[in-house]
């Protein structure tokens, strides 16, 4: 299957490595500095000299860009419009507002071109293993059609609803990540000031009803201040941000109060947003 690829990042380039492995063809183009172009020609991508090349003849487009802003920048322009294959599928997993999905597949319903909303979590990790979550809405008949090639990139195809419920999801389900690595990274500094040991204390929470998925990812990585990013301040304060406009009219302490953290964390937006954990310590400002 011919393919075009928009995100090469983090998340982005261990999926799109993957469709290249199944042996589908995978065009992109240089969106931003970064390796991911070049690992992707060293695979057996194509990286065309523009966007609109990088569509022309693909049977499906895959978006994972930074935000609403970057995804309305690529697609949402006339010169898009007309590169993009009549009845193309666009497999749209930015984590971005509903309403961008929605306006995406309004501009392209003259074209027959279908969108699918489809978030993705799990990680780096998941993204390389092919093991990811995807959240998907819109049409159920085109999710059922999309599901053997999304099965080639993630182990868990979740059909949520109506277009923009899978960007409403993630974005829900981002902040109780959020919330709860917030309260990891204050029980991880409390594990260092009272000198307990901490393999134990995430053996036995972890069996305990403090245990998460949270904690097992990142309690250790706290301990051992390792704030490389595997999803950066800057992009989880953004999720946040969006739950944060569904939530309006809802009393939210938490979702609240997280956000504000997200805000004071960045100065860390070149690091993960598990980086909050050096809030208050001058020395690491």
């Amino acid at each position: 299957m011919k393919t075009a690829f928009f995100g090469l990042g983090n998340m982005g380039l261990p999926i799109a490595l993957n469709l290249l492995k199944n042996g589908h063809e995978v065009s992109s183009f240089v969106h931003k500095k970064g390796e991911g172009p070049k690992a992707l020609s060293e695979a057996g991508g194509i990286i065309a000299y523009s966007a609109c090349e990088a569509v022309k003849g693909a049977d499906v487009i895959f978006t994972i860009v930074p935000d609403d802003k970057a995804l309305s920048e690529l697609m949402l322009k006339e010169n898009m419009h007309e590169a993009v294959k009549e009845g193309a599928v666009i497999v749209e997993m930015t984590s971005c507002s509903p309403e961008t999905v929605i306006k995406l597949a309004d501009a392209y319903r003259d074209k027959k071109v279908e969108v699918l909303d489809a978030p993705v979590s799990g990680g780096v990790k998941a993204a390389r293993n092919a093991a990811m979550t995807f959240m998907c809405s819109g049409a159920e008949e085109l999710f059922e059609r999309m599901k053997p090639l999304l099965s080639q990139l993630g182990t868990k195809l979740f059909y949520v609803g109506k277009l923009g419920d899978g960007k409403r999801i993630k974005s829900l389900n981002n902040l109780l990540a959020a919330i709860n690595a917030i309260g990891i990274c204050e029980a991880a500094n409390t594990v260092k000031k009272q000198g307990i040991d901490p393999k134990i204390f995430e053996a036995v929470v972890m069996e305990s009803s403090g245990g998460s998925t949270q904690l097992k990812n990142n309690f250790m990585r706290i301990i051992e201040e390792n704030f490389t990013p595997n999803f950066s301040m800057e992009l989880m304060r953004k999720d946040v941000g969006l739950a944060s406009k569904l939530e309006e009219g809802i009393y939210t302490p938490l979702s609240d109060r997280a956000l504000d953290i997200l805000k004071e964390g960045a100065v860390f937006d070149g690091e993960n947003y598990t980086a909050v954990a050096k809030l208050g310590n001058k020395n690491s400002l």
